[in-house]
C-alpha cells in the first residue's frame, strides 16, 4: 500500500492523523537532524499499521516534509 504523508517535525507529541484516504499528517518530537526524523517516522507508521519498522520504505521525499511511503503487510 502506498499512502502520502505530511511530517511536522519538532512537535511535543507523537500522532498520526489520517485527513482523507491514503493521506496523513504526522507529528514527530525529533528534528529532522541527520536522517533521525525519517527513522522516527518510519517506527510510528509500523507501530500505526501493526507492521514491522522493515516493512516501511520511504519511495520519495527523504529530505523533505511531504513523502511517498510504501507500506508492506
Amino acid at each position: 500500500m502506498i499512502i502520502k504523508v505530511e511530517v511536522k517535525t519538532g512537535r511535543s507529541k507523537e500522532s498520526v492523523q489520517e485527513i482523507e484516504k491514503g493521506r496523513y499528517v504526522v507529528s514527530l518530537i525529533v528534528r529532522p537532524i541527520e536522517g533521525k526524523a525519517n527513522k522516527a517516522l518510519q517506527g510510528l507508521i509500523a507501530q500505526y499499521f501493526g507492521v514491522a519498522p522493515s516493512c516501511v520504505v520511504i519511495n520519495k521525499g527523504k529530505n523533505s516534509r511531504v513523502k511517498s511511503i510504501e507500506v508492506t503487510f
